[in-house]
């Protein structure tokens, strides 16, 4: 299965996210990988791909813009796609509200799940598509040089990644159709 693993970053935590998917993908299900920046993706690419893997950066409540671009794109052709939000201040049990220092108590899975509704459900539902996965992965936090929040690890992603090559080929959802 070719998969085109696509990033938008702002620090390169996003990028390292891509590797580590893209790594496990081809080690241990042997699958053909190509990772690029969001913006460099081609038509061409997205011929190849028989699965498209968008991971974006979430800064400020917002999506990169090359990320929100390609999941348009993926909608209108209906391509199989999977989508991975990297959010630490949020998996770090902090959501950014009015209150600055308000935290809730919620599980990490939880979390995660807010994370989906907050961020890939709202975009995802404006462009029509119906990922075939979606998750949310803690990130780092930096600010002059020093990690603030640093929840990063490759446990979930390496699981994640498991978790898509297991999805049969064709059992995809039908995107036309607008999420639930």
């Amino acid at each position: 299965m070719n998969y085109v693993i696509a990033y938008g970053t702002r620090k390169g935590a996003t990028r390292e996210t891509a590797r580590i998917l893209g790594n496990e993908l081809k080690e241990n299900h042997r699958c053909s990988i190509r990772i690029m920046d969001a913006k460099n993706v081609s038509d061409d690419d997205l011929s190849w791909a028989d699965r498209l893997v968008i991971g974006t950066s979430i800064v400020m409540g917002r999506w990169k813009r090359s990320c929100k671009r390609l999941v348009k794109q993926a909608g209108k052709e209906s391509k199989p796609t999977a989508i991975y939000v990297y959010a630490a201040v949020t998996l770090s049990e902090k959501i950014p509200d009015e209150k600055p220092k308000k935290k809730h108590n919620k599980k990490s899975l939880d979390r995660v799940g807010y994370e989906v509704e907050e961020f890939i459900d709202p975009v995802c539902g404006k462009c029509h598509l119906n990922p075939i996965a979606k998750t949310a992965f803690g990130g780092r936090l930096s600010f002059f040089g020093h990690d603030i929040i640093n929840n990063h690890t490759e446990a979930p992603i390496k699981a994640w990644a498991n978790h898509l090559s297991k999805i049969p080929f064709g059992d995809e959802p039908d995107n036309h159709k607008r999420p639930s």
